[in-house]
């Protein structure tokens, strides 16, 4: 009877087997809804986006690092390096994708910097494959993820498996950087505080520091251990992280930077072209903030990476 039994189910398995196959080939329908449950299925498990504003190399681990352009909506305009010739777009539009699609903020990019590809890929998540693992560098540095880099591709070191390893265990990679100065005796660490106001408007960092007070009391604590003590804190908002710390990240990220925009924006706008980019500034603040606070909670326990730069 038990014979019966698994020869009853072959022979459904294989009708089903059959059927499936014969509708694969035959019916469209069926064959697009299977191509996209398929497809939902093959999710990428890390994407690592690197940020241009002008030509220059391209990674070579193209699987895991994605160049995208900043600011296209604006790349008639100059900038701190000059002004794009046609040339230099038409490289740039050939060889990657723009920050000016859908739900953008692109034409602000001279004062929010790289937060535009930033803020692009938050709200473009299901086109680039709903990755579980997210992260972001710049087009001539980034976090070295290797003993060895290839200086011509950028492509980090980077070993997929390892980078995944890392990421289940610590859920966050950054790396950390402690301000200082050069004086005559040598060198001399400042908080991130006195670095701000040395080398920035230190009215945008106030002003940052009340929006956080008010909207997000609780990091306030951490906020000022972060800005006032003189010890290594997470640098350059270079980061790979899982999705949900990411989404997370960003939602608080530019709900503070809009705010600041509405109450230091026509300012920013009259400044020269480094200052003007007081988000993007702003912003490294801003995620050393809120990376600690996330491990204050427990939430993630950060590996600290070397960082590269070409």
């Amino acid at each position: 009877m038990r014979k019966l039994g698994w020869l009853v189910a072959i022979f459904l398995m294989a009708n089903v087997f059959f059927v499936h196959l014969a509708l694969f080939k035959h019916c469209d329908a069926y064959y697009s809804t299977v191509k996209k449950v398929a497809k939902k299925f093959d999710r990428p498990q890390i994407k690592i986006f690197i940020t241009y504003y002008k030509p220059y190399r391209l990674p070579s681990t193209k699987s895991i690092l994605v160049p995208i352009q900043v600011g296209r909506d604006v790349e008639h305009e100059p900038f701190m390096k000059g002004q794009l010739s046609d040339g230099d777009i038409a490289w740039l539009h050939s060889r990657m994708i723009g920050d000016n699609t859908g739900d953008n903020i692109s034409a602000k990019n001279r004062s929010f910097d790289v937060l535009t590809a930033y803020y692009w890929v938050w709200k473009h998540y299901k086109e680039i494959g709903n990755p579980r693992y997210i992260g972001f560098f710049a087009h001539r540095k980034g976090l070295n993820l290797g003993s060895k880099f290839d200086v011509y591709g950028l492509d980090y070191g980077i070993k997929k498996e390892k980078v995944l390893e890392l990421l289940k265990k610590h859920k966050v990679i950054s790396w950390e950087w402690e301000p200082y100065i050069d004086e005559d005796e040598g060198m001399v660490y400042v908080s991130m505080y006195e670095d701000y106001k040395i080398h920035h408007h230190i009215e945008d960092l106030d002003q940052m520091i009340r929006i956080i007070e008010q909207k997000y009391p609780e990091m306030s604590e951490t906020m000022n251990e972060i800005l006032y003590k003189k010890e290594p804190q997470a640098a350059w908002n270079f980061f790979i992280m899982e999705k949900k710390l990411a989404f997370e990240y960003f939602e608080k990220l530019f709900d503070v930077m809009f705010e600041l925009d509405k109450t230091i924006g026509d300012t920013v706008n009259q400044r020269d072209f480094y200052q003007r980019r007081a988000y993007g500034f702003l912003a490294e603040r801003f995620f050393a903030i809120w990376l600690k606070w996330k491990q204050k909670q427990g939430v993630v326990d950060p590996y600290w990476a070397d960082v590269a730069a070409y």
